[in-house]
């Protein structure tokens, strides 16, 4: 039984932490001893993602991280390494990356792999760019979450095209509990998910609603997630006088059980280098409005699973949702589509399967 360890940085759930979860219970189910080593800050003690992982059964390791360099930390990890003679270290995040790799590499013994989730922009910049390149030569493999990640990390990490497999997120629908907000009678939701930061343009929603309100006035936004913009934004939707159409319900462990109450799904971010929240509301059978940015328009297919817009232009978004508000037949067309192309290209089996023939792949060329 090949003895595999992942890292990552463990703090909320968000995409990465859902994929874990999704993924080493899938794992552990097909054999592989699987062991999960957090990066926890102190404050952040018990993480929800190890709860989440020893609630499915998954051994976790936690280590407390209190800064970003801390050498006794990278000791520690390679002890652990060494102790343990795992086959596979499997890192998540920059964190992860930086610290496994290294105490992997020391260790001499075991393949490092490495999952690639975002395109984040420090990673084109300096001192972050030379560092993970750096860093990205000493790992056997790399396994990028989508097309434009993989396009990413040759460009701006030098990984050769023959170390990268492309291996998509997984989910598969759930079994849908009632909506936990009630709905308004002929209330139709506008639904975002994501935390609140600069990178999801919860701002260029906001911007946007004055104009679905006129057009639609029975039209109603709810924002799912939390973070360091929510007073801004808050603010901002007393400014411009829709604060009675909006509600923030903070951050929700369970954030794909508000999708059945929405009537479509609003993601217009600057960058995103998958969106499971956009499998999720395919899951649901919703309709998806998003930016067509990054690894987005490899989910979410213009015309015939959403509408597509261009970043930060509120114009734009408004047009795209009122067409889909005032067309409910389109609206069950695109979640209808989004549905079967979610079984067919985006299911978990795909996902274990594709990441069970890498782990194969570096343990026959051990």
């Amino acid at each position: 039984m090949a003895k595999i360890l992942h890292i990552q940085r463990a703090g909320s759930i968000a995409g990465s932490e859902n994929h874990l979860l999704q993924l080493l219970p899938g794992l552990q189910r097909r054999g592989y001893d699987v062991t999960f080593l957090a990066l926890t800050k102190p404050q952040e003690v018990p993480s929800a993602l190890t709860q989440a992982l020893s609630a499915r059964g998954i051994p976790v390791i936690d280590l407390r991280i209190h800064r970003e360099w801390q050498p006794q930390v990278l000791l520690r990890i390679y002890n652990l390494i060494r102790r343990e003679n795992y086959d596979i270290i499997h890192t998540h995040l920059l964190y992860a990356d930086l610290y496994g790799a290294f105490a992997a590499r020391w260790v001499g013994h075991g393949k490092i792999l490495c999952t690639r989730h975002n395109d984040n922009p420090y990673r084109r910049r300096w001192p972050m760019r030379p560092l993970i390149t750096w860093n990205t030569a000493w790992m056997h493999h790399v396994i990028a979450i989508s097309e434009h990640i993989k396009a990413f990390n040759m460009q701006y990490q030098r990984v050769p095209a023959e170390k990268i497999t492309v291996i998509p997120y997984g989910y598969d629908p759930p079994v849908w509990a009632a909506p936990p907000l009630p709905k308004e009678p002929n209330a139709l939701i506008v639904g975002m998910v994501g935390r609140l930061v600069p990178q999801k343009c919860h701002a260029t929603a906001l911007q946007a609603f004055p104009r679905i309100l006129q057009a639609v006035p029975q039209a109603r936004l709810v924002i799912v997630g939390d973070g360091s913009l929510r007073a801004e934004l808050v603010n901002l939707a007393d400014q411009l006088q829709i604060t009675p159409y909006v509600t923030f319900v903070g951050y929700q462990p369970n954030a794909a059980q508000w999708m059945p109450g929405f009537d479509l799904l609003l993601h217009p971010a600057q960058h995103e280098g998958f969106g499971l929240v956009l499998l999720e509301a395919m899951a649901a059978r919703l309709p998806i409005v998003a930016t067509r940015v990054s690894a987005i328009p490899e989910i979410v297919l213009d015309g015939k699973t959403g509408l597509l817009i261009p970043p930060q232009d509120p114009e734009k978004l408004a047009q795209a949702v009122i067409q889909l508000l005032v067309n409910p037949p389109l609206r069950r067309q695109y979640g209808t589509a989004g549905y079967q192309r979610l079984m067919q290209e985006f299911t978990v089996t795909q996902m274990l399967e594709r990441t069970a023939a890498v782990y194969q792949f570096l343990l026959s060329n051990a």
